[in-house]
C-alpha cells in the first residue's frame, strides 16, 4: 500500500491535488483479484493481483480517479484503459439537434477513470462520464479483469441533451473473464 500510495503521489501529486486533502483512508481503495490466466489448467494455483484505486479530484457532477496493479511480484503498473474516440453527428449540426449518427473514429487510452467503480464478484471496472449534470448526455465502458489486466468489453454514449437515458452501445465484446 506505501509504495502505491508513493507512486500515486509522485504520478499524479501535480493532476490530483484535491487527493492531498483527503484521508488516506478516503483517498484510496484497495481489492484483491485472484485469477489465471487462459493457458492454464483448472487445477493451477490461482494468481493473485492487486488493485489500487486512487480518488483524483471531483468538480459539480464528476469524480475523478487513478488506478494503479501490483503483480504477484510486487510490481507496480499504473492503468491505462483502452477507450474509443468518438464522432457525433447532429440534426442540423447543433448538439441540441437529434443525433444522426455516433460513430468510433479511433483509439485512445486514458489514465483516469470518471465516477468509477470496481465490482469485485464480476471482476469488472465501469467508468460513467457526465457531459452534464443533468447526466442525460454522457459515455460509459464496461473494462473486464482478464489475463492479468482490464480489457474494455462494452461502451454506450448517450449524446442526445434531450433530458432521457437513451445510450446507444458503440462497442459490445462483453463475453465474461
Amino acid at each position: 500500500m506505501a509504495r502505491a500510495q508513493a507512486l500515486f503521489s509522485s504520478l499524479y501529486g501535480p493532476v490530483c491535488p484535491q487527493a492531498q486533502e483527503r484521508e488516506e483512508s478516503e483517498q484510496v481503495e484497495s481489492y484483491t483479484i485472484p485469477f489465471n490466466y487462459s493457458h492454464e489448467s483448472l487445477d493451477t494455483p490461482k494468481h493473485e493481483a492487486r488493485l489500487f484505486r486512487f480518488y483524483c479530484a471531483s468538480g459539480a457532477y464528476n469524480e475523478m480517479h487513478t488506478y494503479i496493479l501490483a503483480d504477484e511480484d510486487g510490481r507496480l503498473t499504473p492503468l491505462q484503459f483502452a477507450a474509443p474516440e468518438t464522432s457525433v453527428q447532429y440534426e442540423d449540426g447543433d448538439s441540441s439537434g437529434k443525433v444522426e449518427d455516433i460513430r468510433i473514429v479511433g483509439y485512445t487510452a486514458r489514465d483516469t477513470m470518471l465516477n468509477s467503480t470496481y465490482d469485485a464478484d464480476t471482476l469488472t471496472l465501469t467508468s460513467y462520464n457526465k457531459w452534464r449534470g443533468l447526466g442525460d448526455a454522457f459515455s460509459a465502458g464496461t473494462w473486464i479483469f482478464r489475463e492479468g489486466t482490464f480489457t474494455l468489453v462494452r461502451y454506450d454514449v448517450d449524446a442526445s441533451y434531450d433530458g432521457e437515458q437513451d445510450p446507444v452501445t458503440i462497442l459490445d465484446y462483453h463475453t465474461g473473464p
